[in-house]
């Protein structure tokens, strides 16, 4: 069973700053899309942006296009954010 909550998800996207929404999806044991609907609540807040990264030329990562959908975190009085590639 999920234990997949908005307070849930805010925890764990405040923890760990950045994630794709595969790791959300598998953390929350949760189907992708159920994740990216609550998602859109902390978007619609402008306390999470969504970053649409495009496939590595390296084809080392990314192998599945929920890979591509990063999330991040928003902190309070932050205006820029920088995207932490996880690609090697």
């Amino acid at each position: 069973m999920s234990n997949l909550s908005l307070r849930t998800l805010k925890s764990y996207l405040m923890q760990r700053e950045q994630v794709t929404l595969t790791d959300l999806a598998n953390h929350f044991c949760s189907e992708p899309d159920l994740v990216k609907s609550m998602l859109q609540h902390w978007v619609q807040k402008n306390k999470v942006v969504h970053i649409q990264l495009s496939a590595c030329k390296k084809g080392c990562c990314c192998q599945n296009n929920q890979d591509l959908n990063l999330y991040r975190w928003i902190s309070d009085g932050v205006k820029s954010i920088p995207i932490i590639n996880s690609c090697h």
